[in-house]
């Protein structure tokens, strides 16, 4: 399934419109609103930790083993700036 993000700025801060997305593997999650997306830590995506550009859809991979609940968070890169991003990624 295809998940979409929306990314807004809101006092200073990035926010993900659903704040909470959740995924299964073989689910495609694209964010748009003008910001990269970038994973500093662990990704689920099979296409790694980006940085990914708006529009551009990702793959949750199988690979390493994800489990439920596993939550995933990432940052967004404006003009060079990374900013404070308010969403997660979470394994259902």
């Amino acid at each position: 399934m295809r998940k979409f993000i929306k990314v807004d700025l809101e006092n200073g801060k990035h926010v993900c419109k659903p704040t909470r997305t959740e995924v299964k593997p073989g689910d495609s999650v694209e964010w748009n609103g003008g910001v990269i997306v970038f994973f500093p830590d662990a990704t689920p995506f099979r296409e790694g930790r980006g940085p990914f550009s708006p529009g551009d859809p990702q793959t949750v991979d199988k690979i390493p083993p994800l489990k439920k609940g596993d939550t995933f968070s990432f940052v967004t890169l404006v003009n060079g700036t990374v900013k404070p991003t308010v969403g997660d990624i979470v394994v259902t």
